[in-house]
């Protein structure tokens, strides 16, 4: 009997630390100490992930179909498409952590491939080593404010692999005049001049693979 009560503990232990494991991995808050959040480039306190195409031309003459996932859940995940968009925009806001990342897709030459779970965080930290580019309120030495976007994560299909991409969307309107005086608009007409910055952050091959079932965009994962 006491044998089996310690057998018992040892098993509630080890799956606790397993669970801890797999909840620090993913979430990332108390990976090297006490990390509230990832860092991002330029000051920034947050990003959005977006699975659009940079080059629409590009992908539309290569890529026959492509899906992302975007994996902020340790259990699932659900395939979303990659875009062909020239004007893309953040898919999903206000994220204060890398999540794990997956993609798959079919080129037009019929050959496909697959990315499975790719850990982002040390990839973006090895991008970080060498890149800056401050938003646009620390360049102005003011707090953010109306007009500034937030930062994004881009995921983009290239051939035979994906393309992250840090992208700081920027607003070229001067910030005193992002507000102007307007009858029709109580607090005053917003105008802006939008534009964005392309850092390249990561490129990963894609593994070759075949007999991707695209109409499936809904999986659990094995535990």
């Amino acid at each position: 009997m006491k044998k089996l009560f310690t057998l018992l503990i040892v098993a509630l232990v080890l799956s606790a630390c397993s669970t801890a494991t797999r909840y620090d991995l993913h979430r990332q808050q108390f990976v090297d100490g006490m990390v509230i959040r990832d860092y991002f480039l330029g000051g920034a306190d947050s990003y959005c992930f977006s699975h659009y195409t940079k080059d629409k031309e590009q992908f539309d003459s290569t890529i026959e179909k492509a899906e992302a996932s975007f994996e902020t859940s340790l259990t699932d995940r659900h395939w979303i498409p990659i875009r062909s968009s020239k004007n893309h925009s953040c898919g999903t806001s206000g994220m204060r952590y890398y999540y794990q990342i997956s993609a798959r897709w079919k080129l037009k030459d019929g050959r496909e491939f697959m990315i499975d779970r790719l850990n982002v965080r040390p990839l973006m930290r090895e991008f970080f080593k060498t890149q800056d580019a401050p938003m646009q309120w620390v360049v102005g030495g003011r707090a953010k404010g109306i007009g500034d976007g937030e930062p994004g994560v881009l995921l983009d299909v290239q051939g035979d692999s994906i393309v992250l991409y840090w992208v700081n969307h920027l607003n070229d309107q001067p910030f005193a005049e992002r507000l102007i005086p307007d009858a029709q608009y109580p607090k005053g007409r917003y105008i802006a001049k939008l534009r964005k910055e392309y850092y390249t952050a990561a490129t990963v091959k894609g593994t070759p693979t075949s007999g991707i079932d695209f109409n499936k965009t809904y999986e659990r994962f094995k535990q």
